[in-house]
């Protein structure tokens, strides 16, 4: 049997299975609203939405993290009997445990905190954005924590906004739950989700 983790291997698993006739067992995982996800009209997601419905089929069952990521492959597949939710595991006493962990220094009055790879996926530019209409009417901080390829981009926006000294691209946490548990609150801007792990 072979599980694959995201989208990607389990679509190369598949095609590998179809094209050897192995008789390896292949069970996706899948953990985002596959088709949404896979919106935009780029030349690798029209190729991935046709190889799911193409591939998907052929796997005895399909694992998606969230009943809505479910009801959205079912809604493509037409294959819903094979289809079975398993949450994503959460150990809540260690995560309550690592957010008792101390800061290297203590938040300022008004900190927002979002959590997330810096990709489109994760919308901080409309994070961003929105965070300098706030300020306009009430002084706070944003913290954004997670690495990506669009660093640069975000940096160039905060600059452009003036917002240097109110939003900190904080790079990989390996720790953030001290970040959220002495925030004013935590942000999820992101444009698709399948199971929201963050929150």
């Amino acid at each position: 049997i072979l599980f694959g983790g995201m989208y990607d291997a389990s679509l190369i698993g598949l095609l590998a299975k179809f094209l050897s006739f192995s008789s390896v067992q292949v069970i996706p995982t899948i953990h985002n609203t596959f088709f949404q996800y896979l919106s935009a009209p780029k030349f690798k997601n029209i190729i991935s939405k046709i190889l799911a419905q193409l591939l998907f089929p052929l796997a005895p069952t399909i694992i998606c993290v969230s009943k809505g990521v479910a009801q959205n492959l079912e809604s493509k597949l037409w294959m819903k009997a094979a289809i079975r939710v398993i949450y994503n595991p959460i150990d809540t006493k260690e995560v309550i445990r690592l957010s008792q962990l101390p800061l290297d220094r203590p938040l300022k009055p008004n900190t927002i905190v979002a959590v997330g790879r810096l990709a489109n996926q994760k919308n901080f530019e409309l994070l961003i954005r929105a965070f300098n209409k706030v300020i306009a009417t009430k002084d706070a901080h944003l913290l954004i924590l997670g690495e990506g390829p669009l660093r640069e981009k975000l940096e160039q926006l905060i600059e452009n906004l003036n917002l240097g000294k109110k939003v900190s691209l904080m790079g990989y946490q390996l720790n953030p739950y001290p970040y959220i548990a002495n925030a004013e609150m935590l942000v999820l801007s992101s444009h698709v989700e399948g199971f929201g792990n963050v929150l």
